[in-house]
């Protein structure tokens, strides 16, 4: 009499085995120990409507980081030390100066007011980044360092040193950790989480993020899970603008465009293929010197990155 349940058990079993089987985890985890490169290219354009004068600026970025990781230490936690291979950037001024820099050149006088930021350039292709993440992926220490930082003009200084605060960069690990799903997952599931898009200078969009996981695609071989968001519910925040920097008094943002796709490597635990992009624009209040100035924004974002 037993005999029909415990063959109706074991059919149960296997239908589920396959399924079970087919869920993931898409969490990034801790690096294997050896080395590995990233490659992030960046193209930001921005329209500043002040007092009907339209102020047009851009950046296209192409940087390149070297980045030794350790073996795991008795705690499990690991060390990873990046460096800059390379740094190409080319910054498009209001009025249509710009100003370019190539780490490999050095900085070169452009002839403008804002030649500062060459200079700072090249500091910042010298940072040596040492971050310690724990067992479970946290960062819990991080030492930025750049030779010739102490030797920068203001602004410039200050500016760099609000990019490579140690809290700030830890904080900006762990946000990004954060933002992946922990929970098992098979093809076609979604999931919704708050994430935020940080843009320097003590300024950061916050978005709701709207996750898919498409399913294993190959590329170049290797069976890699692809992710895909879309964003919605833009917000616009500033905790501490930079020094010299003007505060946002009130911001009211509306999303054009928006959205992402990652490929995560189950094997090597790491993301290692991503695109974003993010379009938005809307009204701002500026306050400078106790004045509130009202302005149109518009930004348009795309960033893409990968990992060898």
């Amino acid at each position: 009499m037993r005999i029909v349940p415990k063959i109706a058990a074991l059919l149960l079993m296997l239908v589920i085995a396959p399924c079970a089987s087919a869920q993931i985890v898409i969490k990034p985890g801790l690096p294997n120990p050896g080395k590995f490169t990233s490659k992030l290219t960046l193209d930001i354009a921005q329209t500043l409507n002040l007092a009907g004068q339209e102020l047009t600026t851009g950046q296209k970025r192409e940087l390149i980081t070297n980045n030794q990781v350790s073996q795991p230490a008795a705690d499990g936690s690991i060390t990873v030390v990046e460096t800059f291979q390379s740094l190409k950037d080319t910054t498009t001024l209001p009025g249509g100066a710009t100003l370019k820099f190539d780490s490999a050149e050095g900085p070169k006088p452009q002839g403008t007011a804002a030649d500062f930021l060459v200079d700072v350039m090249a500091v910042m292709a010298k940072t040596k980044t040492t971050i310690v993440f724990d067992k479970s992926g946290k960062a819990i220490r991080v030492n930025a360092t750049a030779d010739g930082l102490d030797e920068l003009d203001e602004p410039g200084k200050s500016l760099l040193q609000a990019d490579l605060d140690p809290q700030r960069l830890k904080d900006i690990a762990n946000a990004k950790r954060d933002e992946y799903h922990a929970e098992p997952v098979k093809p076609g599931d979604q999931w919704k989480k708050e994430t935020s898009t940080d843009l320097g200078q003590g300024a950061k969009f916050t978005h709701t993020a709207a996750t898919k996981y498409v399913g294993v695609e190959n590329r170049n071989g290797v069976n890699l899970h692809k992710v895909t968001t879309s964003y919605s519910d833009i917000n616009f925040e500033q905790n501490a603008p930079a020094p010299g920097a003007p505060s946002i008094a009130g911001t009211e943002m509306e999303l054009i465009d928006g959205g992402s796709t990652y490929f995560f490597d189950a094997e090597k635990q790491q993301v290692v293929d991503s695109n974003f992009k993010l379009h938005v624009k809307g009204k701002i209040t500026l306050s400078v010197q106790g004045m509130e100035i009202p302005a149109e924004i518009e930004i348009s974002i795309s960033r893409f990155v990968k990992i060898d």
